[in-house]
């Protein structure tokens, strides 16, 4: 399996990452945030904003980018 395929989240599911690991778990499999981001379909610019806290995501596709780099937890229906 492709390493940039994976969450960039070593933990089991629902457990919630700080900017700083996420920063981390990039830079410690040598990916390049904007190439994570361009695979999903996600605006580079707006996944570095949510990773740098200028976004709040609470919302819309800034959430979205939250959850799949595990910032934020999945919401339960």
């Amino acid at each position: 399996m492709d390493k940039s395929n994976q969450q960039p989240t070593s933990s089991p599911e629902g457990c919630v990452r700080t900017p700083e690991q996420v920063q981390r778990w990039f830079s410690e499999r040598g990916l390049m945030v904007s190439e994570w981001a361009l695979e999903r379909r996600f605006n580079p610019s707006l996944v570095y904003a949510v990773l740098h806290g200028r976004r709040k995501a609470l919302r819309g596709r800034s959430f979205e980018i939250a959850v799949a780099l595990g910032l934020k937890a999945r919401p339960c229906d």
